[in-house]
């Protein structure tokens, strides 16, 4: 009689993360156990994606409750480098960047590693666009790399490309090229100019502007 969509495997995972990152059970508890060795990956990613997209509706999660989860993460990532036949349990990260729970610094470098682990990583329907283009503010180098990693393979025409291409490209690219980091701008440049070569005609421009605007603001903020 429960109305609901949820695979009831999945609905079990969820009580089993909710348990662990609440510190009432640890993984080596018998239905964790049986839950994260049993269950195929897909069916973990959503239990995991679930918890994750659960935090970004939360006013407020505790430090304690966050940590709990990343930790979590990490080990199931860990499980992933080396049996990569589980990668689909990394699919739904991009609610952990969605969610606005977790700091730039933790999630960039793990985005970037689920995308290497699982080359169908999904971003779309919930787009994570505007996430990376913020976090090129402070980790150019980081942005750059991921973003790069994302839209590797991917089909120009798809929703998760265009988000990227028109959120996060042209402010990632602009960031990379004005970070002092002269490798980085170089890099920069010339994955410009290849998004350009497939058709990405007007990035050059928009990448511009994204440089044009920042020096802008900069004279504002000198004069004040």
């Amino acid at each position: 009689g429960w109305h609901t969509n949820t695979d009831p495997l999945q609905r079990i995972g969820e009580w089993v993360i909710e348990a662990i990152i609440r510190g009432d059970i640890v993984m080596s508890d018998p239905v964790a156990d049986r839950f994260f060795s049993a269950a195929p990956a897909m069916v973990r990613g959503e239990a995991i994606g679930h918890i994750a997209w659960s935090f970004m509706h939360a006013d407020v999660v505790d430090d304690e409750i966050r940590d709990r989860f990343a930790s979590l993460w990490d080990e199931r990532v860990a499980l992933v480098r080396v049996h990569p036949e589980d990668c689909e349990e990394l699919d739904k990260f991009f609610w952990f960047v969605r969610s606005g729970k977790f700091p730039m610094e933790w999630w960039l470098p793990r985005l970037k590693e689920a995308a290497e682990l699982d080359l169908n990583l999904s971003t779309e329907r919930y787009m994570i666009g505007k996430e990376i283009a913020t976090a090129a503010d402070h980790d150019p180098r980081g942005a750059f790399d991921a973003l790069k990693v994302l839209l590797e393979g991917r089909n120009d025409a798809d929703m998760p490309s265009y988000d990227l291409t028109r959120n996060a490209v042209p402010m990632v690219i602009a960031r990379a090229i004005t970070s002092g980091d002269d490798a980085l701008a170089r890099e920069a440049t010339a994955y410009m100019n290849h998004l350009g070569e497939k058709g990405h005609l007007s990035l050059k421009a928009e990448v511009n502007e994204v440089i044009e605007g920042t020096i802008k603001q900069t004279d504002v903020d000198d004069d004040a």
